[in-house]
């Protein structure tokens, strides 16, 4: 494992090493008190039922008693503790990881699939907690019963346990060789729930094109191969796993014949007591059973191995924090951009070379064909990309120096697509920031967007269902403008914002940018001339580039 991989794992465990550590001792006690009982019965038989002893009887069978009362209060309280973590840790890994993704830059959202990220942090994460509140406590718990179960049949018989164990080289060449086998095919099962998860998702998003084109055939046929593919993986694990689970157990049965065979001629020699064999045999099984257990862990393993591997993969690759970033709260000049160079794959520049000067008080009109990286450009300037080379700047301060939360505190942005949540009117446009309902109100009558506020169906408590789908198209670009107008940025960009609404909106949003535009930056990214509206500079993207 390498030092950042083990530095992630270590963040993991530390908030529950007290806990992890008091349940470990509670198993430790716990495995030898249980592994006691085969041994009580031994001196049953032996000294009590041998001799007639009542007396004797009774006093093992209250010690019987009392191990088995203080073995179950024991596992409760275990069970308990390592239910806690388990849960608590699911709940931090999935915040963790969701805090990881959502930081990520936008970049990270084109390679990856949303039902792969999906999978990931709802399916996958249970796994990695299995690793550490699971798993690892079963092989623990297991350890622990093959070293005591040894012990005690060394003492009882030395000759049959060493016999016994000539066996294990060849279950640890057999683990061995499935080791690597299982982890691919939990890999393997891993990517397939993801594809389920995104071709679901994908499905269900899109259900009006498929409804408006009938196209339920071509949706079933997408969900139902990545069924199969599911269901043939499944055909080869459980081939697999049969294959490996036949040869284990016939090599577990192998000392319970040793043992009838030596154990039984011991005893018919006298050199070991009926009570001896009773109790070897009970030891044989709990010597035996852990290595069984542990190789049926050893799947679960793989897969929690695999799973890990997973989830560092995302948030080992997060950037550190900055401690010395600079707090921005007002932009006094410019946002200029030297000599920028962006591209989403490796020699095809999507941006190159690009500078420009944008300046307060102006409105300016960025234009261009579609994919010549008008919304691109806007986005390295929100700082949600970061370009190959060039410089981004607020005044005479790179961007890669700005605090991220002061600069969101500048930009107010309305992009091309709607993204509502399901969710009030309200929510949806303070997004979790502190601004006051006046300021919402106030900001509607403004743009004359009065249909959200005084509508007797519709107003700010309404809830927005799935995807808007109560809205009209331009209800819903209203929302997004007030969600980027509400805490009054300094920086207002407005990607195809005019869409959808109608020429009464149109001219009364022109209108209120006007009057606000001398201490700001307002930039309107358009295919087509802005009516109602001045621009100051018009920028031609192509034409930009050198």
């Amino acid at each position: 494992m390498k030092k950042d991989e083990f530095r992630h794992v270590y963040s993991i465990i530390k908030p529950y090493m007290i806990k992890e550590i008091i349940g470990f001792f509670i198993i430790i006690i716990s495995t030898i008190i249980s592994l006691l009982n085969p041994y009580i019965i031994k001196l049953i038989i032996d000294i009590a039922i041998a001799n007639k002893d009542v007396h004797n009887l009774i006093r093992y069978i209250i010690i019987f008693a009392v191990i088995y009362i203080l073995g179950t209060i024991l596992n409760i309280i275990q069970s308990y503790i390592f239910t806690y973590i388990g849960e608590k840790m699911l709940y931090d890994l999935r915040l963790n990881l969701y805090k990881s993704v959502v930081n990520k830059e936008i970049t990270f959202f084109n390679e990856k699939q949303t039902g792969e990220i999906m999978s990931r942090i709802l399916n996958e994460l249970p796994d990695v907690v299995n690793l550490f509140a699971g798993t690892f406590i079963n092989i623990i718990t297991q350890v622990a019963t093959l070293i005591i179960a040894f012990v005690i049949m060394f003492t009882i018989n030395r000759d049959i346990t060493i016999i016994s164990l000539l066996v294990t080289p060849m279950i640890y060449i057999v683990l061995r060789y499935y080791n690597p086998i299982f982890r691919n095919i939990n890999l393997k099962f891993m990517q397939i729930n993801s594809k389920i998860s995104n071709v679901l998702q994908e499905n269900i998003f899109n259900i009006k094109i498929i409804k408006y084109l009938k196209a339920y055939k071509f949706a079933q046929r997408r969900f139902s191969f990545v069924l199969h593919e599911y269901i043939n993986k499944r055909f080869d694990s459980v081939y697999i796993n049969s294959i490996s689970n036949t040869l284990l157990s016939f090599l577990f049965f192998i000392p319970s014949l040793i043992l009838l065979l030596y154990g039984g001629y011991q005893v018919i020699q006298g050199r070991l007591t009926i009570g001896g064999i009773v109790a070897l045999s009970a030891y044989i099984n709990q010597l035996f059973q852990p290595i069984k257990s542990l190789s049926n862990i050893n799947i679960d393993l793989q897969k929690s191995k695999v799973a890990l591997k997973r989830y560092l993969e995302i948030v080992g690759k997060d950037k550190k924090e900055k401690t010395d970033d600079i707090k921005m709260s007002k932009i006094k000049n410019c946002i200029t951009l030297e000599n920028v160079t962006f591209s989403y794959q490796k020699d095809n520049s999507i941006i190159n070379n690009l500078s420009l000067k944008l300046e307060i008080g102006k409105i300016i009109r960025i234009a261009g064909a579609n994919g010549k990286g008008k919304t691109t450009l806007i986005d390295i300037m929100c700082g949600l990309l970061t370009p190959q080379s060039g410089v981004v700047k607020f005044d005479d301060i790179d961007i890669k120096n700005i605090n991220i939360y002061s600069l969101k505190k500048l930009v107010g942005i309305v992009p091309q697509n709607t993204y509502l949540f399901n969710d009030t009117i309200k929510s949806n446009i303070k997004m979790g920031r502190d601004i006051d309902d006046n300021r919402i109100t106030t900001l509607c009558e403004k743009l004359g967007f009065n249909d959200l506020i005084n509508d007797k169906i519709l107003n700010l408590s309404s809830i927005i269902t799935n995807n808007g789908d109560n809205l009209s198209g331009g209800q819903k670009r209203k929302i997004t403008i007030l969600r980027a107008l509400a805490h009054d940025p300094q920086i207002i960009i407005l990607d195809e914002a005019l869409t959808f609404l109608d020429d009464y909106s149109k001219e009364n949003f022109c209108k209120y940018l006007d009057q606000i535009k001398k201490d700001k930056i307002i930039i309107m990214i358009s295919h087509e001339d802005v009516p109602y509206l001045d621009i100051d500079l018009n920028i031609n993207v192509e034409n930009s580039q050198n």
